[in-house]
């Protein structure tokens, strides 16, 4: 999705990578992919500043997130091209 975002041109603006997704995809409501189990950052030591400060290494808390009850996951799809 990234590399459809195009730079922009006179007459086209550039478009944000939200508004391709809103725009060139749908939910595949066909699709059961698994919840990721990949931890993700979700925030900072407490002595972040100061370690950055000091230009020690700052190590992000990352955990993998659970899958909140009765939430439902799909994949995107691209919607077909209207010729």
């Amino acid at each position: 999705m990234k590399k459809a975002t195009p730079s922009g041109t006179d007459d086209q603006p550039a478009r944000s990578l939200l508004a391709i997704i809103g725009q060139d995809y749908e939910i595949d409501e066909a699709s059961e992919p698994d919840w990721p189990d990949i931890p993700v950052t979700v925030g900072l030591p407490a002595d972040w500043e100061d370690a950055w400060l000091s230009r020690r290494r700052v190590t992000p808390i990352k955990m993998v997130i659970p899958q909140p009850k009765d939430v439902l996951v799909r994949r995107l799809k691209k919607k077909a091209e209207v010729l």
